[in-house]
C-alpha cells in the first residue's frame, strides 16, 4: 500500500512541476521569480519523493535526508510566497496610488 501511495505522491509530483513551468514559460519579473521558487520547491519536493521511493526498495540506505529535503522545500517555498507577497503590495499601492 505504501508504494502505491509514494507512486501516486510521485505522479501529482510531476503534474505540479509540469504545471508550474507552464506558468514561469508565461509570466514574467515578480510573479516569474515567485514561480521559480515554487518550482524549485516542487523540484526538492520531488525528489524527497524519488529518494522514499529508492529506499523503499532498498536502492539506498536509510538516511535522515527527510530533514534536509524538508528543510530545503519549505526555504524555497516560503521565498516564493514572500516574492508572491511583495507582487500583491505592490500592485494594491498602484491602484491606491491611481484612486488618489
Amino acid at each position: 500500500m505504501e508504494e502505491i501511495f509514494n507512486y501516486a505522491i510521485l505522479f501529482f509530483s510531476l503534474v505540479a512541476i509540469v504545471i508550474t513551468s507552464g506558468v514561469v514559460w508565461r509570466v514574467e519579473q515578480k510573479l516569474d521569480m515567485s514561480y521559480k521558487f515554487f518550482l524549485i520547491a516542487l523540484i526538492i519536493f520531488t525528489i524527497g519523493v524519488v529518494l522514499d521511493i529508492l529506499e523503499w526498495y532498498s536502492f539506498i540506505p536509510h538516511w535522515q535526508w527527510q530533514k534536509v529535503i524538508k528543510a530545503l522545500f519549505i526555504i524555497f517555498f516560503s521565498i516564493g510566497i514572500f516574492e508572491m507577497r511583495s507582487l500583491i503590495i505592490g500592485i494594491e499601492e498602484k491602484e491606491k496610488a491611481r484612486r488618489e
